[in-house]
């Protein structure tokens, strides 16, 4: 975290400064707290959350991950999942997620197809987090034209699409980071 706070661009998306300019903005609401990283190559975002206080990570991604850090936990989505219908999981404080979602249901990282994969993916994150719990939430999109699917790249987000993905979901902030580019939104599950 010492290369991305001197400057050092620490990811390829060239927009880890928003993301971490956001997640400064938010430390004292994640800060102690557990969260869920939804979908990883590499940890960056892991890294960012850790150095803004989060007590503890659990980074769901269908492939298998070693990440080599005491406060890192990783799982397989279906691993998870037998894990909750067993009873054996806890709410998460918050969730965060950067360029993943929009690849949830192409299959092009193991998992099956299904074109509604990422709402789908939305919701589950919506059913692990506490009621009041935050969700930072990263995507490919454009604020002013339809939402499209690069076979079996991505999909990008126009503004209806967006709306789906943030359904139930109160939406806190949508910086204007690099528009046209990814949308970034805070988003905030409302108390029950």
């Amino acid at each position: 975290m010492a290369l991305e706070r001197s400057g050092v661009n620490i990811q390829t998306y060239n927009d880890s400064f928003c993301v971490s300019h956001l997640l400064r903005d938010y430390q004292k609401k994640i800060s102690g707290d557990s969260g869920v990283v939804i979908g990883t190559v590499d940890p960056w975002l892991e890294a960012m959350l850790l150095e803004n206080g989060a007590r503890d990570l659990m980074t769901l991604e269908y492939g298998w991950l070693t990440l080599d850090h005491p406060r890192l936990d990783t799982l397989t989505p279906y691993a998870f999942a037998e894990r909750y219908l067993d009873g054996d999981t806890e709410y998460f404080d918050f969730g965060a997620t950067f360029s993943s979602v929009e690849h949830s249901g192409l299959g092009r990282y193991g998992d099956p197809l299904n074109p509604y994969g990422d709402l789908e993916a939305a919701v589950q994150v919506w059913c692990m987090i506490k009621p009041g719990g935050l969700f930072f939430l990263g995507v490919p999109g454009q604020s002013t034209s339809d939402s499209y699917l690069r076979w079996n790249a991505a999909r990008v987000y126009g503004p209806d699409r967006l709306k789906h993905l943030a359904a139930n979901w109160d939406v806190l902030e949508v910086p204007d980071c690099l528009p046209d580019i990814h949308v970034e939104l805070v988003l905030q599950k409302p108390m029950e």
